[in-house]
């Protein structure tokens, strides 16, 4: 995912949501950019099974 896209998408959020972000990423030993692509992963992948298309 670009970095644009990423930095786009948190301009757009509370700044506690970016201090979470980064301390859950810390915490996990990867980038920012990663945790985000990998909630965005989830949150697609729990829509689907909702939407009955898995």
């Amino acid at each position: 995912m670009p970095d644009k896209l990423i930095k786009l998408m948190l301009h757009h959020v509370p700044e506690s949501v970016r201090k979470g972000i980064k301390i859950a990423a810390l915490q996990d030993g990867i980038t920012m950019q990663s945790l985000i692509v990998n909630i965005l992963r989830e949150w697609l992948d729990w829509r689907a099974r909702e939407k009955g298309e898995i």
